[in-house]
């Protein structure tokens, strides 16, 4: 994730990670004490705060009461000191990008922060939120509601990037624009089936010749068949965390987290080796915490694809 600081050790802003263990399931804080605290450290409002919470970037309120000296009991709505360090790390990432590199950091990328730190930091982040936080990252890219619109130039920029990464050396720059566009066109209608009806025409991109050419190396090969259907569950699992009615159960995005920690076990192993076959750096990146930051919502988005096709399959 080019430009965006990544957090010290995954240090909760200043808080030391050496502090006594807290439940994370147990109340303590209001909203009026954390925006109080979050406005001293770093200039947010209450109106901040509500947005953060519909987005994912702040943790929902537990449904708990809390007794409290010349008051028989407090209202609904509190949060754990893990929720509130949860939010430290999000606005202190947001400063230090503003005073380090400049300008807002886009919310979206924010909320790629809130599903990194549930799928491979500390689990604790509730599925709620980053159900939330998830559609936050997708949103921009999709068309969602909040964020910027989804961009026709963007989607065909992508789709370029695709074609370019699994293309042979001598296919003519004209063949790979077209190819792109309908590719392009299939994810900008949202026609599923027209994207998988496209494997003969990428086929003729990857291996022209006839030789079963394919992309990668060993057990990371992949044919045309296997890359437009990467393409189909990655969107398959986009549509499903944007959709009004989720088709995507608890145990999902349990299942999805757990295929991502194996898969990055796999690669951490697996990469060096990999990156000298290839003599093409760009196809097996260096596996740093960085690289995991910036693909996580991506990797989440086509693990939950494969899931909900898998299903289908069945």
């Amino acid at each position: 994730m080019a430009g965006i600081w990544i957090p010290r050790a995954h240090r909760y802003g200043d808080e030391s990670m050496n502090r006594l263990y807290v439940d994370p399931s147990i109340p303590r804080f209001t909203r009026e004490e954390l925006v109080r605290e979050m406005d001293e450290r770093f200039g947010f409002s209450d109106g901040a705060f509500r947005k953060y919470q519909e987005l994912g970037l702040v943790a929902a309120p537990h449904a708990d009461h809390r007794w409290a000296e010349g008051r028989p009991g407090s209202d609904l709505g509190l949060w754990s000191d893990h929720d509130r360090q949860m939010l430290v790390a999000v606005l202190d990432l947001r400063e230090r990008h503003r005073r380090e590199l400049g300008g807002q950091l886009e919310l979206s990328k924010l909320g790629n922060f809130v599903v990194w730190s549930w799928a491979y930091w500390d689990g604790y982040v509730r599925i709620d939120q980053v159900r939330r936080a998830a559609r936050t990252w997708v949103a921009p890219q999709l068309g969602g509601s909040q964020g910027r619109a989804r961009s026709r130039s963007r989607m065909s920029q992508l789709s370029r990037q695709v074609v370019d990464r699994v293309a042979a050396p001598n296919i003519r720059l004209r063949d790979r624009k077209a190819m792109a566009e309908k590719i392009c066109d299939r994810l900008w209608a949202n026609d599923l089936q027209g994207l998988l009806d496209l494997v003969a025409d990428l086929k003729r991109i990857i291996d022209p010749d006839g030789i079963d050419r394919r992309v990668g190396i060993g057990e990371y090969t992949a044919d045309a068949a296997i890359q437009i259907e990467g393409l189909y569950k990655k969107h398959l699992g986009a549509q499903a965390v944007l959709a009004t009615t989720s088709s995507l159960a608890d145990d999902d995005w349990l299942l999805a987290r757990r295929l991502m920690q194996e898969s990055w076990a796999g690669y951490l192993v697996d990469q060096p080796q990999l990156a000298a076959m290839s003599g093409d750096p760009t196809f097996f990146a260096e596996p740093t915490i960085s690289y995991q930051v910036a693909e996580s919502t991506s990797t989440l988005l086509f693990s939950l694809g494969a899931i909900l096709f898998q299903r289908t399959a069945n």
